[in-house]
């Protein structure tokens, strides 16, 4: 009953209280209207995972969610019948969207896979990664846990009970990719490029090494 009152509208639904973020398209989730849609927005919250977590320079819980959003908010633009949503970090500038979680400092054996977090990513996000001066290529959205969340959670301080959150298993903005075998060694930058429901263009880059095949892998 409630999709026959919505059909035909454009429908936009805001919630919060998981502490998580996620953009949920009831359509692919239930059995699409004839016409119309449905955009349920989660939103991340300003005190992240309750305020758990390390702490900064300046006292603060880092308070990173267990789906691995930094603590922040959302600014909506509001058109007419059109909307834009865009997820600001709090301690951030506007233009750290993603945390890329490996390749990271000195390629370790088996460390084989790019991975990245995109905070306000959806499923219909565009997500590639590029190593170098490369041609971008896809990446591949899985769900499941942030690997960068479990890291913080086993190295916590099992005696401060505020000190870690523990990941919830169902990241829904990660995406993943092969590194490429064929690298020589030496300093290489990889790029994530996004491109989101909205049309807007988010990057990101981080510099790792490749080993020689006969130097010692780094502790």
């Amino acid at each position: 009953k409630l999709y026959d009152l919505l059909e035909g509208r454009k429908v936009l639904a805001l919630a919060a209280h998981t502490h998580t973020q996620e953009h949920v398209f009831i359509a692919e989730h239930a059995e699409p209207m004839s016409r119309g849609e449905i955009h349920q927005l989660i939103n991340v919250t300003v005190c992240g995972a309750w305020w758990k977590g390390m702490r900064d320079e300046r006292g603060i819980p880092i308070a990173i969610t267990s789906d691995g959003v930094e603590n922040g908010y959302t600014i909506m633009e509001i058109h007419g019948s059109s909307y834009k949503t865009k997820y600001k970090p709090s301690s951030m500038d506007w233009s750290h969207q993603m945390r890329i979680e490996s390749p990271t400092g000195t390629v370790e054996e088996g460390e084989d896979e790019i991975i990245v977090n995109i905070f306000a990513a959806s499923s219909r996000s565009h997500v590639a990664y590029r190593i170098d001066d490369g041609k971008p290529q896809a990446m591949e959205r899985r769900v499941t846990e942030d690997p960068f969340v479990r890291k913080l959670w086993e190295e916590r301080d099992p005696d401060l009970h505020k000190s870690a959150q523990e990941p919830n298993g169902r990241t829904t903005h990660l995406w993943f990719a092969k590194l490429p075998e064929d690298l020589e060694p030496g300093t290489h930058e990889v790029t994530i490029i996004e491109k989101d429901i909205y049309g807007n263009t988010h990057r990101a880059s981080r510099i790792f090494v490749i080993p020689e095949k006969d130097s010692p892998r780094s502790e």
